[in-house]
């Protein structure tokens, strides 16, 4: 095995010891009010937390910590492993992507909360794409990175593509373990978007969805009718879903599907490509345990839903 992989899991170890965990996670969310959760988190998020921040604030510190996580183990990483770092910053550089576009809707004076997500070389086409000042530009400029087209302008299409894309690479670069989490990623973006939204996919969606799903998601009659029509390693996300509005369901089956994937892993012991991709995962998963707590906490019992079912 290479002594660069190597390297680089034993600093992902490192860095994963900390976090916060579904436990904390549900403590955090258990708590009465949003002041003490903040100390909580202030403990466990590596740069902290911004002193009397909000909750918009709290998750931008968080994508920012988690964004400084990925830095440190892209550092360690040979450099046949740069396209990973990058893989694994996609969700980051999505919602850099989404707030760009929604700001050209925006006045110009109203410009953005916040300043724009530092990347470095973990972005794919940020910060090329901050420069861009209409959509006609934003979406050529996708086309020609790894995104490609998103085939519209809309901020729902620019969403849709993004996201897509982001599984596609998933299943191309994250090896047999990531298959069942790409396509479990797919099966509940077009379901959503045809049988929650009402939308209807454009075609270059809609061949990054067929390549990861086939054809069997198209124009479904019913949750019932679009399970039976997946591939096996796309329906098991919609198991026990029978309705549109327990969708999010589908969503914590996956995160935990992630979690127990790349733990198991993790818990071999082995110092190779596919522990770093595991270990990556299990960083995204708390990074999604994080904001569900911040999102949770001071709400009551209907706020831990959602963590609730992940640990059940």
């Amino acid at each position: 095995m290479s002594a660069g992989w190597v390297a680089a899991t034993v600093r992902g170890a490192a860095l994963m010891r900390g976090g916060l965990g579904t436990g904390g996670a549900l403590e955090v969310a258990g708590l009465p009010a949003w002041e003490p959760a903040l100390a909580r988190l202030a403990d466990v998020v590596p740069h902290g937390m911004p002193e009397g921040a909000d909750r918009a604030v709290a998750r931008r510190a968080a994508m920012e910590s988690w964004l400084w996580q990925l830095r440190v183990l892209a550092g360690w990483l040979p450099p046949s492993g740069a396209p990973l770092a990058r893989l694994a910053a996609a969700p980051a550089e999505i919602a850099a992507l989404e707030e760009h576009r929604a700001g050209m809707e925006r006045s110009p004076r109203a410009g953005s909360a916040h300043p724009p997500l530092d990347l470095g070389s973990l972005g794919s086409v940020w910060p090329r794409a901050a420069v861009s000042s209409t959509p006609e530009q934003l979406r050529t400029l996708l086309a020609t990175s790894v995104w490609g087209d998103p085939g519209g302008t809309t901020e729902a299409e620019l969403a849709l593509a993004l996201r897509l894309g982001f599984a596609g690479r998933l299943r191309s670069l994250g090896g047999t373990l990531a298959r069942p989490w790409a396509a479990g990623v797919a099966a509940l973006l077009t379901t959503r978007e045809q049988l929650v939204f009402g939308r209807s996919v454009n075609p270059a969606s809609a061949g990054r969805a067929d390549r990861l799903l086939g054809h069997g998601w198209r124009e479904p009659e019913s949750m019932e009718a679009l399970a039976a029509r997946l591939p096996s390693d796309a329906r098991w996300v919609l198991d026990g879903i029978e309705d549109v509005a327990q969708l999010w369901l589908g969503e914590v089956a996956l995160v935990r599907r992630v979690a127990r994937d790349a733990g198991a892993v993790v818990a071999a012991g082995r110092r190779d490509r596919d522990s770093v991709v595991a270990q990556l995962a299990l960083l995204l998963v708390d990074l999604w345990l994080v904001e569900v707590a911040i999102e949770s906490a001071g709400r009551g019992d209907a706020g831990r839903e959602v963590l609730d079912a992940f640990a059940a």
